[in-house]
């Protein structure tokens, strides 16, 4: 059932425990708002973003939000959390500010009742948002990053076989307006 790269491969997937998968699970629900992915308007010209986590923490979630205030719930990508190491692609909506954050899972301790319903989930969470103006047809790479003590993203243009840094704005969380 995947489709425009939504979905992370299962084999991916299974070097995860299953607690890691609730987890991811969770981790989307939190960052979907209303429960609905972000795509790309439908006949807007794009550019493709390639999101990697490269945090050795967790996964990660990323949404995206249609103001730069990030008012109103971000949508997320994928209802999938980026596993470790992993990355998947998506087309943006290009020529104009694209506002989005990582939502990483730096420590997850979910407990369950004999039924398996969760009692207690203590998730631990850093936060990176960021924003960058996608040129159409550009193909870019944001990079999460997580060394325990601040989580940040990186954005690169990918162009013939080099990755070059691109202007963004590194935001703080609670304020994406900068």
């Amino acid at each position: 059932m995947a489709s425009q790269g939504r979905f992370l491969d299962t084999a991916r997937m299974s070097k995860h425990p299953p607690a890691c998968t609730l987890a991811s699970a969770a981790l989307a629900l939190l960052l979907s708002g209303c429960g609905s992915l972000y795509y790309a308007p439908k006949g807007a010209q794009t550019a493709t973003l390639k999101l990697t986590n490269t945090s050795p923490h967790g996964t990660a979630g990323v949404a995206v939000y249609d103001n730069p205030r990030c008012e109103g719930g971000g949508k997320p990508v994928s209802y999938n959390a980026i596993g470790r190491g992993a990355s998947i692609e998506v087309p943006v909506d290009a020529g104009k500010p694209l506002t989005f954050y990582f939502d990483g899972d730096r420590h997850t301790d979910i407990r369950l009742d004999a039924q398996g319903a969760v009692v207690k989930a203590d998730v631990r969470r850093c936060q990176a948002p960021a924003r960058f103006r996608p040129d159409v047809g550009g193909r870019y790479e944001a990079v999460f990053t997580d060394d325990g003590q601040r989580c940040r993203v990186e954005v690169f243009a990918l162009a013939a076989g080099q990755r070059q840094p691109v202007p963004h704005e590194s935001l703080q969380w609670g304020r994406c307006s900068g």
